[in-house]
């Protein structure tokens, strides 16, 4: 049994590559009743860390409800109040004695209805607009030079899955970070006294991503960059986001694509790379993606 749905043009499972989507479906349809009522309060917590993201915190003792009800309708995935309210009642009962549970075929139509609620707010929060915010924050601290975006939202992706930020600073973040997937995107937004409420929520959802870098060292030392590549997931990390980059102007809170020289040179890398079939071409990095 597969979570799938039709809509915007696209059809599918849930995200191949988003390991707690992929769990939930797994849960949903289990036949094992622990996982069916695992299953509903994760995909329910989940919207609840949406909702904050996209601005609607949960206040006192206010319930997932009451703060979807606010919502306006934010695209064609957000589901009727009719499937929402049967989504939430199925958790609630599942969740409190005597936990009377749905079986897997009902427990993966609530699971859906939460997901698609979740991206509808996914798409409202990760815009060029939104990554504008975050990036004119980050350029208000006195140690942050250059902010740059990449990744899907970068390259004009339909759905992006999330904002990717490129920090370029005097070491005060960077020297932290160092070793990149160490420290989270959480601690790293702490440490840059970052850390609202929404922003965290979104961080949760994996809707945020910042990378910090140290500017001179980045610019000027070979070793430096040597060592950073090595510390990445992906070795060709800056070869492959270079040519997609999008530079933040502070003083209309616009994105351009303006790149410091030693981007450029990584571009022009890249796209020679594409050229002999090293690397794919940016449409089919989208794709896979999604």
């Amino acid at each position: 049994m597969r979570l799938r749905f039709e809509l915007l043009g696209w059809t599918g499972r849930l995200p191949a590559r988003d390991p707690f989507w992929r769990r939930i479906e797994t849960t949903a349809s289990s036949p094992d009743r622990f996982d069916r009522i695992f299953s509903l309060a994760s995909a329910a917590g989940a919207l609840e860390e949406a909702l904050t993201a996209a601005g609607r915190p949960r206040v006192g003792r206010e319930g997932l409800m009451s703060r979807a009800k606010q919502v306006v309708s934010v695209s064609p995935l957000w589901p009727s109040l009719t499937d929402l309210q049967a989504a939430a009642d199925a958790r609630n009962i599942a969740v409190h004695p005597p936990r009377t549970v749905p079986g897997p075929r009902e427990c993966v139509a609530h699971a859906l209805v939460f997901f698609r609620a979740w991206c509808a707010l996914q798409r409202t929060f990760v815009t060029t607009q939104k990554a504008a915010e975050l990036a004119s924050d980050f350029r208000s601290l006195g140690f942050v030079y250059e902010v740059f975006l990449f990744g899907s939202l970068a390259r004009g992706a339909d759905h992006p899955r999330d904002i990717d930020l490129l920090i370029l600073d005097d070491g005060e973040l960077s020297f932290q970070f160092y070793d990149y997937g160490e420290r989270t995107v959480e601690s790293l937004l702490e440490s840059a006294n970052l850390s609202t409420p929404v922003n965290r929520a979104a961080e949760r959802c994996a809707w945020i991503d910042v990378i910090a870098v140290d500017r001179e060292s980045f610019t000027n030392d070979k070793g430096y960059r040597r060592a950073l590549a090595k510390r990445q997931k992906d070795p060709l990390f800056f070869v492959n986001i270079a040519d997609g980059m999008l530079s933040f102007d502070q003083r209309d809170g616009t994105w351009n694509s303006k790149r410091p020289p030693v981007f450029e040179l990584l571009a022009t890398l890249r796209r020679e790379l594409e050229e002999i079939g090293v690397v794919e071409p940016p449409h089919r990095m989208l794709r896979t993606a999604r």
